[in-house]
């Protein structure tokens, strides 16, 4: 955010600031923290599989501790997600198998009682 992107927002929405300095000093500070606390340095946890795959190359690079807690808490989030569906596709199935025996019908019978072979 520049100082011109935010003067521009608060004239956008009709309110003028009675110390617009204040204001910027308060916003240039948040930022600088925010960007302080996510150096190229933090590890992300993984959890799509392609971000597994690139977090095991450079794990495989530079083992540390850090990066096995990130990996563990990823699997357990990950094998949570998979129950989870897990537990979804058998409920479909059960109802998909309810919903076909509630719909079949029963063989049409001839006046004496037999299953009748034509159609």
């Amino acid at each position: 955010m520049s100082e011109e992107n935010i003067l521009l927002s608060w004239a956008k929405t009709g309110i003028w600031l009675y110390k617009l300095l204040v204001v910027l000093d308060k916003i240039a500070t948040i930022r600088l923290e925010t960007l302080l606390e996510t150096t190229p340095n933090t590890i992300a946890t993984p959890y799509t599989t392609k971000k597994m795959r690139q977090f095991n190359c450079k794990y495989a690079k530079k083992p540390s501790i850090k990066a096995w807690l990130k990996l563990i808490k990823a699997n357990e989030m990950n094998a949570a997600l998979a129950s989870i569906a897990n537990h979804r596709v058998k409920g479909l199935r059960e109802a998909l198998i309810d919903e076909k025996s509630k719909r079949r019908r029963g063989k049409k019978l001839n006046l004496s009682g037999e299953p009748s072979r034509r159609a």
